[in-house]
């Protein structure tokens, strides 16, 4: 039996957001039960440990981190990003733009993102403050809402590096 990744991805979210309480439990603890979870789900079928590794990443990452975001930024050979809504995620590699074929599972989520983004720096986007450029470390984050076009919240993100920065921007 082979599984279906992204549908197991959204099951084990679905049981961890309804069965664990996650205002009480650390990043550690979080990581440790959705991996003890995904081996339970898994026991009983062959899957590569890469692919059990991804899975708890994945769910981490959906829950604590900045989701698909966290895929994108690891990457060193992704210099550009641009979100134009949850499902037109654009990158640029080795100097050529590229369509993901990945996607927020809503525009909530990737509103949930951003504002998770610009939170760390005390920051947020809104009507009222509608760009916000801040500096994490090592990463630069700008988010944007447009006024009028009906997009909701956009990311855009530039390699640093090059200028001298040091760092990479999201």
């Amino acid at each position: 039996m082979q599984i279906n990744e992204e549908e197991f991805v959204d099951d084990i979210k679905r049981f961890v957001s309804e069965n664990v309480s996650l205002s009480k439990i650390s990043d550690e603890e979080l990581a440790e039960r959705i991996d003890q979870i995904v081996t339970d789900r898994l026991k009983d079928i062959y899957c590569p440990i890469e692919t059990k590794v991804s899975i708890s990443q994945q769910v981490y990452s959906s829950i604590r981190g900045f989701g698909l975001l966290d895929s994108i930024i690891s990457d060193d050979s992704i210099t550009e990003v641009m979100i134009n809504g949850p499902e037109k995620i654009f990158i640029e590699k080795k100097g050529r733009l590229i369509r993901l074929d990945k996607k927020f599972e809503s525009q909530r989520k990737l509103e949930d993102v951003i504002q998770r983004i610009v939170g760390l720096a005390g920051r947020e986007v809104n009507q009222a403050n509608p760009i916000c450029d801040t500096r994490l470390p090592s990463v630069r984050r700008a988010a944007q809402r447009p006024a009028g076009n009906g997009a909701g919240l956009l990311l855009c993100a530039a390699e640093l590096c090059a200028a001298g920065a040091g760092g990479r921007s999201v």
